[in-house]
């Protein structure tokens, strides 16, 4: 699936082929996950979510085997599922 986007960095093609294969196996996961926009981050250690985006190191992400991918996308999600950035109020991470 990667290969088939221009100019997608591995790292990106990586979590976009992990997100159908989460589908597959945990579908709430899966499902949440493909509302985000997945977006490179080198400033960020490892990865983060808001209300729209997934952002994620690309080096932290190489480092990641599938299943471990598919983890940290279920990890995201449910900070999403759990409204943890919507009961932020402000408060510094």
């Amino acid at each position: 699936m990667s290969g088939s986007v221009r100019n997608e960095s591995p790292a990106l093609g990586r979590l976009r082929d992990a997100r159908p294969a989460l589908l597959l196996t945990h579908p709430f996961f899966g499902v949440l996950s493909l509302k985000l926009k997945l977006v490179e981050d080198s400033s960020i250690g490892t990865a983060g979510v808001n209300a729209t985006e997934l952002r994620f190191n690309p080096a932290f992400v190489m480092g990641l085997s599938t299943a471990e991918l598919k983890g940290l996308i279920g990890h995201e999600v449910m900070h999403l599922a759990l409204l943890h950035p919507m009961r932020e109020a402000g408060r510094a991470h």
